[in-house]
């Protein structure tokens, strides 16, 4: 077959050179010359064609013949084997829709849903605004207070009374107070 065709395609590329010549030489027959060009391109189109049709065909065949076997092989085990052929299809499957299936977009964090997002311009508007609110209030005059804690006043008052005076019996259940609290702490009166 294949023979045919290089017999016919010599004969095609003979005729062509031959009428082209003709056609150059004399332009009377330039139609009559440019319809055969035409025809023997057709036929050798429709050659190439049936060579192309015939030869994927055969590839075809000679692929199906070589996974027949494979083929055979694996139905067998599909029939002998349902269950684990079934098994096998749904792994194959998942692992598929793993592949090709888009992710869903990551979950925010319950921080990220729930704290803004904070910039400093925002807390410089803040403190502009904190600041403008505090000088708008009206704060009554208040007595002067000392620098010094209360805590502090009053060890002062205690550093300075009189052990003899009306403060003495305060002055001694507070010595025993703080004698008893010394040895709990301590353990058992141990200093």
């Amino acid at each position: 077959m294949a023979n045919t065709a290089k017999h016919a395609e010599s004969e095609a590329k003979n005729n062509l050179s031959g009428k082209a010549t003709q056609a150059g030489s004399g332009g009377t027959e330039s139609a009559e010359t440019i319809a055969d060009l035409r025809a023997t391109l057709a036929s050798l189109a429709n050659e190439v064609s049936t060579i192309v049709e015939q030869r994927s065909r055969a590839a075809a065949s000679a692929a199906a013949e070589a996974v027949k076997p494979h083929v055979d092989t694996v139905q067998q085990s599909i029939r002998s084997q349902p269950v684990i052929s079934m098994a096998l299809a749904a792994g194959l499957g998942a692992l598929l829709a793993v592949a090709l299936v888009p992710r869903a977009p990551r979950q925010k964090t319950l921080r990220e849903r729930w704290v803004p997002n904070v910039t400093r311009a925002d807390l410089n508007n803040l403190a502009d605004q904190l600041s403008s609110a505090v000088s708008r209030l009206h704060v009554p005059s208040m007595p002067a207070m000392p620098d010094t804690s209360s805590f502090e006043r009053v060890l002062s008052k205690l550093a300075h009374a009189d052990p003899t005076g009306p403060m003495s019996n305060a002055f001694d259940k507070i010595a025993e107070w703080a004698l008893g609290a010394r040895k709990k702490v301590n353990g058992n009166g141990r200093k």
